[in-house]
């Protein structure tokens, strides 16, 4: 019996919708990845922490959302997040999204 979409996910309690940075999590999670959408004529960059409150630590992604398009991170196998997990924009945000399980 396959079970491969029986894994239990979260969906970042905000959207990515403003330049600057969002927290997560602030608990241990596995982060899975993130979508992004870019409808503005400049690139955009998103980098993924691990910490609690602020854009510092181990960095866990980073994507570069070129003009006019879309951008995935995919991870099947997730990334560990021993701290939480603040996302940091740069670029006229459009919408995105991050998807990560919290542990515990």
């Amino acid at each position: 019996m396959s079970r491969e979409f029986d894994i239990p996910y979260g969906i970042s309690p905000v959207a990515i919708t403003t330049s600057g940075f969002i927290i997560v999590s602030t608990k241990k999670s596995f982060y899975h990845g993130l979508k992004y959408i870019n409808t503005s004529t400049t690139p955009v960059t998103i980098v993924v922490y691990d910490n609690v409150s602020t854009t510092s630590g181990n960095i866990l992604d980073m994507l570069r959302v070129s003009a006019t398009t879309g951008g995935d991170s995919d991870h099947f196998f997730p990334v560990i997040a021993k701290s939480g997990i603040v996302v940091s924009i740069s670029g006229t945000a459009n919408q995105g999204t991050v998807f990560y399980a919290p542990k515990g």
